[in-house]
């Protein structure tokens, strides 16, 4: 398919396509039974969807068996096992049986048993337990069952998933890597979705400021650009994102400090439309071979808290209190207007940077 040589060394990050799909490479873990047995697993993502690439390698008489599959989790309980000749039961935590079945099925499609592995693991608490698995195949060998159990100190936890055997040839590691995300998240997880789940932080968080007598406007003027910035880090922008986002920071904080607040804040959104427009451009000229794309990001990343800050810091200073709720939303409603004016000027544009 193409560049084989590299998929036994695809790091995290590295994108790989397989039939005609671009899948990142988001987990790579290595686990030893002994000088004998191997396992090497690629944790593959796209969108919302995640696959296993498992390559297991195993010292035996005639030599090293290596073999590839490509599978997924599937429910444990959709997978059914005989348990005595002709009598089949489902499988689950409890009915779980002590050793290896003759044969199992999944989707009125019968595997029979062929080995097991043993080897230490990292758990999802970051823990190293034992994790056995007992292998199935089809009868033509193309199609793999695996039942994977994970001995914690509690209990047994089996997990069942299901594969094609596969080769390297089937792949084609890419000339490029993406930035995956902070703290867990998925790197086919949108940017609404990392801004809804960094607003749910910020906002249990505003909750206990609220309850110790915070005023909620003065906690809105943190907020916001907070949440921006939480969500730009998970994110991992790209460099001439967070470049020309600190440059838009820089330049409006330098304008309030030099202007003592004077300045008009339509100017300076003004500027920061045009900054929005200029440095895109500028960044292509410094980050060479990266795609300059998303320019509606500098827009929320950069020019929104900016001027989010520099609006409430207005109406913090010189808005006559008690503060009237038109004051409020005109310090809420300026700097979103301002942004999404820098949005449109970007879209209407063009990406490329044309009219």
């Amino acid at each position: 398919m193409g560049n084989t040589m590299d998929l036994g060394a695809a790091e995290v990050g590295r994108v790989i396509s397989c039939r005609g799909v671009e899948w990142t490479v988001s987990d790579k873990t290595v686990s030893r039974q002994s000088n004998s047995y191997l396992e090497r697993q690629w944790t593959l993502t796209h969108g919302s969807e995640e696959l296993y690439l498992v390559k297991s390698e195993e010292k035996k008489a005639g030599g090293l068996e290596e073999i590839w599959v490509l599978t997924r989790q599937i429910p444990l309980s959709g997978v059914s096992f005989e348990y005595d000749p002709g009598s089949w039961r489902s499988m689950g935590e409890v009915t779980l049986p002590g050793d290896p079945p003759r044969s199992v099925r999944y989707s009125q499609d019968e595997y029979a048993y062929d080995s097991m592995s043993s080897v230490t693991a990292e758990d999802d608490d970051g823990n190293m337990v034992p994790k056995v698995t007992w292998d199935f195949y089809s009868a033509d060998r193309r199609k793999n069952l695996a039942i994977e159990i994970w001995k914690e100190e509690d209990k047994d936890y089996p997990e069942a998933y299901l594969g094609n055997v596969t080769s390297p040839a089937d792949f084609e590691v890419l000339d490029k890597k993406v930035a995956l995300p902070r703290f867990g998240m998925k790197p086919g997880q949108g940017f609404f979705e990392i801004l809804k789940t960094s607003a749910s932080g910020a906002g249990i968080f505003g909750l206990v400021l609220l309850i110790n007598g915070v005023p909620f406007d003065y906690l809105l003027a943190l907020a916001v650009p907070a949440t921006l910035l939480f969500s730009m880090y998970v994110m991992r922008p790209p460099a001439w994102l967070a470049v020309s986002s600190f440059c838009i920071w820089g330049a409006v904080g330098a304008a309030a400090k030099l202007g003592g607040f004077g300045l008009s804040f339509w100017y300076l959104a003004f500027s920061c439309a045009a900054l929005a427009v200029v440095l895109p451009r500028l960044m292509g000229t410094f980050f060479q071979g990266t795609e300059i794309s998303g320019h509606w990001r500098l827009a929320f990343f950069g020019v929104l808290p900016a001027l989010w800050v520099y609006s409430f810091l207005i109406y913090i200073i010189f808005a006559p209190g008690p503060h009237a709720a038109y004051q409020f939303f005109t310090a809420c409603l300026l700097p979103v207007a301002a942004a999404a004016a820098a949005a449109l000027t970007r879209v209407l544009e063009g990406s490329d940077g044309r009219s």
